[in-house]
Order: C-alpha cells, then structure tokens, then sequence
C-alpha cells in the first residue's frame, strides 16, 4: 500500500498543505516487484497490439480498395456496385473482363461446334465442358445481381414507389432486425420481380436455361433432340446481347435507342400506312381476273394442273403484259394465263416492303404498265422515308 504524506506549499494560502501518496519502496525480491513489471510492461504490449491492428487495417484497406469497398454502404450495395460497375474498383474491372472473355468464349464455342469437323460426337465432351464452365459462371452471376438488387431497381425517379424503397432502405439500416417484416419483405419481393422482369435480365435468364432444361428433361427420360430442343440451343446465341452491358458504345446506343423511341413509333405508324395503301393499290393493279370452277376456268384458259385441283386463282388478262398468256404446255385450251403473284394484299406487303426499304429481291416484280409506273412511285416514296 502507499503512504500517505502531508506536503506543505508556501504558496498556499496558510501554508496548507496537500495529501499526496507516495509508492512505498519495493526491495527485490519483494513479492509486490510483480505488478510493477507488468505496469511497465503492459504499455509495450499495446503497442505491439497497436502495430498489428494497423498492419491488418492496411491490408484489408486494400482487398477493400480491390473489392471497392465503402464501410458506410451495406454489403449488398457493394456486391451491386462490384457486379454492374467496371470502374467501381479494379476487382470490378477484372470481373467485367473475366466475364466478357466468358460470353466471348460460350459463343465461339456455339459457333464453331456447327462446323462438320467438329461436330457430331467427335468433341462433344469438349463441347458440353465448355458449356458446363460457361453456365456455372453465368448462374453464379445472375443468383449474386438477384441478390444483391437494390430496392430502387427499376422505379422512376421522384415517384411514389422510389421514395416508399428509400424509406424502406432506411429502415433497414437503422434496424436490421426489420428485414423480415411484411412490408420489407414485399418491397424485396418486388424489387426482384422488376429485376427478373428487365429485358436484359431475361436474356441472361434464358441464356441460361437451355443447360438446365436439357438436364431437366435427361433425368425424366425424355428425348433431348426433339425440335423443341432445337430452339431452346438456338436460344443461346442471344448471349450475345450480354455484351452490352460491358461496351460503353452498346451501351450509348441503348440509350439512344431508347429515348428516341417516340419518334421511331412515328415513323413505324407512317411506315404501316404507307405499306397498307401502297400494297392494296398494287394489289387491285395486278390481281387480274378471277378463275375458278364457276366460270369454267375463265373458259378453259387457266393451267391443266389448276383445273384438276378445282382451285380457283387470280390470272392475268390476255393482253396485259407480254407473256400474260402462253400456248406451250396448254393442251386444252387455244392459250392459258399467266397466274399473278400478287395474289392478296399481304403477298403485295412483301414486295412493297423490301421495295421501301431499297432491298429488292427481286423474286416479286410487277407486270403490267400501271403497275410498273407505280412501282416507280414506290421506289421513290422509299428514298424521301429513309
């Protein structure tokens, strides 16, 4: 124990005095020498302790600064970050790049198991492998973004239901134990509803699937080469469309696309009008006559091989056009008609269409003169639209 002594100061008024305690001497040996050595020591040992927080505090500074990591962001907003956002972090960055060499490799691998060198069971196990790969990474990727999906996913900005998902945010920072209440529980229900539902969410949805249909359907014993199949293999090529979320230009495209979207639904509407009133016109300029069992067959000068189908037709009229009617290979009749290919005003939209667009197959073409003078007329309407 210490001793107390009574130290006196001149400077204090009536030469008062202040009880101070003084450590008692502590000969070696004593078994109170002890205590004091821990005092001594326990000062290096938080030091000590000091420089080996500081040492993991730096290295978890930088899996943080790789993983781009915010300690005031919830892990699952650094998940979102890290998945959508290559420039985040450079951890982010590699896993846009791993992931795009993954796309780029899945599709290569569609492409080229086609070739008849490389297909039809010579490497298939290479093949499915690949897939197999290709898949598991997918799936990882799309379960991680439907996890880690913030409340506010596709809701405008400033509406109602973006400020209800704040709120609920909020909530749950300040009181984690809130997440499992019903109305959390609805806004995460319906944040993944609006996740699953984004197109090009879909695409990395059914980019996925086929893998797991095939499996589905192998393990209840059900033949995986139907044509149903087929299409579902043939759905994997949209994987494709994946790479826009990692091209800035496809990207900016997008966007483009998408705010121009009123004025591309005008000029679809003008392109339908235009399409309807020009292919109706054409129609009624090249249709011809009617021929069928009621009339004979216009009096036998329809073909033999229409006759004996008791299928009626439209025909062009003699004199229409050179080679409106021919004598060859017409044994019952002094001549037979040229059958025409406009034929209805759908079969018309065809020609019309790749005529607006300045295609031109050139496997429909109008007959007769009015029909060529408005074809002309057509063609020009073509070039003014584009």
């Amino acid at each position: 124990m210490p001793n107390k002594v009574w130290a006196t100061s001149p400077d204090l008024p009536g030469g008062g005095g202040v009880e101070t305690a003084m450590p008692t001497p502590i000969s070696e040996g004593s078994v109170t020498a002890a205590p004091v050595e821990e005092a001594w020591a326990a000062p290096r040992t938080r030091s000590e302790d000091a420089g080996s927080r500081n040492l993991e505090r730096r290295e978890s500074t930088k899996l943080a600064v790789f993983m781009g990591y915010d300690a005031g962001l919830p892990h699952t907003d650094v998940l979102w970050n890290f998945l959508e956002t290559p420039q985040s972090s450079t951890g982010a960055w590699l896993w846009s790049v791993l992931m795009l060499s993954i796309i780029i490799t899945s599709c290569g691998a569609f492409v080229l198991e086609t070739h008849p060198k490389l297909c039809c069971g010579r490497y298939d196990r290479i093949w499915e492998t690949i897939e197999k790969v290709c898949i598991a990474f997918f799936t990882f990727e799309y379960i991680c973004r439907l996890y880690a999906c913030p409340l506010v996913y596709g809701l405008k900005p400033n509406s109602p239901a973006e400020k209800i998902a704040k709120a609920t945010e909020q909530l749950i920072d300040l009181n984690p134990n809130a997440k499992w209440t019903r109305g959390v529980v609805r806004e995460e229900v319906r944040c993944r509803m609006r996740f699953a539902l984004g197109p090009l969410n879909m695409i990395d949805a059914v980019a996925i699937l086929p893998l797991y249909i095939e499996l589905l359907l192998a393990a209840c014993g059900q033949d995986t080469s139907i044509g149903f199949m087929r299409i579902i293999r043939l759905v994997r090529v949209l994987r494709l469309l994946k790479l826009g979320k990692y091209n800035e230009g496809l990207m900016l495209l997008a966007q483009t696309m998408s705010k121009s979207l009123p004025a591309l639904a005008t000029l679809c509407f003008i392109l339908l009008i235009v399409l309807i009133i020009c292919s109706a016109v054409l129609y009624y300029l090249e249709k011809g006559s009617w021929c069928d069992a009621q009339n004979n067959f216009c009096e036998n000068r329809v073909p033999s091989y229409v006759q004996s189908r008791g299928v009626g037709g439209w025909y062009y009229e003699r004199g229409a056009f050179d080679g409106a009617t021919y004598r060859d290979s017409c044994p019952n009749a002094v001549y037979c008609r040229q059958a025409s290919q406009f034929e209805s005003i759908p079969a018309s939209m065809y020609w019309t269409m790749t005529t607006i667009t300045t295609t031109g197959y050139g496997d429909l073409v109008p007959h007769t003169t009015a029909g060529k003078l408005f074809a002309i007329c057509i063609m020009f309407m073509g070039l003014l639209m584009l």
